[in-house]
């Protein structure tokens, strides 16, 4: 127990084992200790869950304006979302805290991507690492290769640094149980840098995959370049995730964050 935060490593096998109770961060206090704690975990693991990081209040309100979003099958990038979107998930400073642990105090919000797994849109996706960044426009800089352009936004393959230093929030508006296809990981993962195909199933092979069973209102923080995927789910039903990037880092000139 530090101040009122209690931490847990349950060490339950197949589920993801660090987990955060009563909202770490959230706390009017500053407890230092506690986020240096959260940060290293992060750091190692490469993932963590922080539980009951929302009030039941707070989840409603994002309900009301996930649901408003337009119709945009399975996932949609910010650039789809609209600004109303975007700017109630900005109100809530437990996200940017929570950030700002783990990459540091200038944290911002680089990207967002909502998910909403329905029985009709149920779908697979294989074991990867999260590997391009979300830019205003491209430009020739060294480093930055594998130019996408997805719904109208940039996107590219940046040096490995900026993916080092960057941390992705998971917001669960929907538990994530066995049966409804959560997030799975290899744990640790992330240190072994970017990964080509072989690199990847070599990770899968060695290493330790869990799931990533979330509560609504849960938040999954994991490193970009930790292995992971996420499989069909087993008892189909709504699992709505609303999926934040945040980086510390300036890009080198021209380039710009999409959301800068």
């Amino acid at each position: 127990m530090i101040g009122d935060v209690m931490i847990f490593d349950v060490m339950t096998p197949g589920v993801c084992d660090c987990r955060l109770w009563r909202g770490v961060l959230q706390c009017s206090m500053t407890i230092t200790d506690t986020q240096q704690t959260f940060a290293d975990l992060v750091r190692d693991d490469g993932v963590a869950v922080i539980e009951y990081a929302f009030t039941s209040a707070a989840l409603a309100a994002l309900d009301v304006a996930f649901d408003a979003l337009p119709t945009l099958g399975a996932g949609a990038r910010h650039g789809r979302l609209g600004q109303t979107f975007v700017a109630s998930l900005n109100r809530h400073q437990t996200l940017q805290r929570i950030a700002s642990s783990v990459v540091g105090q200038h944290a911002q919000l680089v990207r967002i991507l909502t998910f909403d797994k329905t029985p009709e849109m149920n779908w697979f996706v294989p074991w990867h690492q999260d590997r391009s960044i979300a830019l205003e426009q491209p430009a020739d800089v060294a480093g930055f290769s594998n130019w996408t352009l997805k719904d109208g936004c940039h996107h590219a393959e940046p040096p490995i640094e900026i993916l080092e230093n960057m941390v992705t929030l998971r917001l669960h508006l929907d538990a994530a149980d066995e049966n409804s296809g959560p997030l799975e990981v290899v744990r640790r993962s992330h240190l072994a840098g970017r990964l080509d195909r072989v690199g990847i199933e070599r990770a899968v092979a060695h290493g330790s995959s869990q799931l990533c069973l979330c509560a609504r209102g849960d938040v999954l923080v994991m490193r970009p370049l930790i292995v992971h995927r996420s499989q069909r789910a087993k008892q189909p039903r709504r699992r709505r995730v609303i999926h934040l990037e945040y980086s510390a880092m300036a890009l080198p000139a021209p380039l710009m964050w999409a959301m800068s």
